[in-house]
């Protein structure tokens, strides 16, 4: 038996020894870009066909028919590491886009979903998930919509339509700050069907509706310990907030916009302590319906005042209509001490605003 094997092969015995070819490795972001092209164009048409409808059971049909399977699926796919910053730089990654309505929002869906698996799969290996993304001024519609799992996640300086849009739905968030960023809607519908959330915070944002709730027959939110809104512009933020859901404690400092707090825990609602400081704007509050907020604090040129009945129409209604409350001055000062402060800041007298709040409401959540 010939045991030249080069005999045979044309003189292949005289072969060069092996270089060191290195195969590139396909990045886990490269890995997600691939998944993100193939479930967007998969979920584009019954997504499209669920918001071309524009009816009042939207969302619950986009939970349903979008983001749970695009959920499912995505943990399915991701077979492979990702972290904090594999999802910043996918996000990144999708900016300057040139996408149609359609399009941006779904992909903002996409985004929240993904951040759900991350955070699922961390949560699983016993680890925190912390995403802190800077979007330098940039535009990302509908970023993190409909997120249904929040560890730790703060934004800011980003633009953009119906950011954080329905994010906690029919889910929970640890702990969410929003900070600087213009965009109509933002943290509308929040913690939607039955949703619930620790802590939630807003600085310096202009938006035109934000934490608005426009839908009183379905479930809106079920539990947010503490929620803080810090020097925010826009008409009608928070309008509706807490319709059929509990509020421990609500924070509104240095607000200027109208209708502002309309109908809040309206349906059944209920805000356990609200403290305002610094509202400018008409018709704040405004009547509710079948509604409850128990004690209200109003702080005005440091005079502190308290109602039961928060259905006055402008400041005057609420400067000659109550009565002046000296023991929650400490609250008041507090809460005014928010006003102009990063949010480390913010997240610090968060603390003790919340140490100083009423006993957590029955079936609410104790604060992690």
């Amino acid at each position: 038996m010939n045991n030249n094997l080069s005999s045979g092969f044309g003189g292949l015995g005289e072969i060069d020894e092996p270089r060191n070819i290195k195969v590139r490795v396909t990045s886990a972001l490269e890995k997600l870009l691939e998944i993100e092209s193939k479930c967007l164009h998969q979920f584009k048409f019954p997504y499209k066909k669920i918001i071309s409808n524009n009816d009042i059971n939207c969302p619950q049909s986009i939970i349903k028919e979008i983001y749970f399977p695009l959920f499912l699926q995505l943990e399915r796919k991701i077979d492979f590491d990702i972290d904090e910053e594999t999802i910043n730089g996918f996000i990144f990654s999708n900016l300057f886009l040139d996408l149609d309505l359609v399009e941006s929002s779904l992909l903002g869906v996409y985004t929240g979903a993904l951040l759900h698996v991350l955070t699922k799969k961390n949560q699983q290996k016993g680890k925190r998930t912390i995403l802190h993304i800077d979007g330098n001024g940039n535009a990302f519609p509908y970023l993190f919509s409909y997120a249904g799992l929040v560890d730790e996640l703060i934004i800011q300086n980003f633009k953009g339509w119906g950011i954080c849009q329905h994010i906690g739905c029919n889910g929970y968030i640890n702990r969410l700050v929003v900070t600087d960023i213009v965009s109509d809607y933002a943290l509308s519908g929040i913690c939607d069907y039955h949703g619930e959330a620790n802590v939630v915070v807003s600085i310096q944002n202009n938006s035109f509706g934000q934490f608005a709730n426009y839908r009183s027959s379905y479930p809106s939110l079920r539990y947010i310990n503490q929620l803080i809104c810090v020097s925010c512009r826009g008409d009608e933020s928070l309008r509706g907030l807490a319709s059929h859901g509990k509020i421990s404690q609500l924070i509104c400092v240095d607000l200027i916009g109208d209708k502002v707090l309309t109908q809040c825990g309206f349906s059944s609602g209920l805000v356990e302590q609200l403290i305002i400081a610094n509202v400018k704007g008409n018709i704040l509050l405004g009547r509710n319906i079948h509604g409850e907020i128990t004690k209200v604090i109003y702080g005005f040129n440091n005079r502190f005042v308290k109602t039961n009945e928060p259905y006055g129409d402008n400041e005057d209604d609420y400067r000659h209509g109550s009565h002046s409350i000296p023991e929650d001055n400490e609250l008041v000062t507090l809460a005014q001490q928010l006003s102009g402060k990063p949010y480390q800041e913010v997240l610090r007298i968060a603390d003790e605003l919340y140490a100083l709040r009423p006993k957590a409401l029955k079936g609410g959540l104790e604060r992690k």
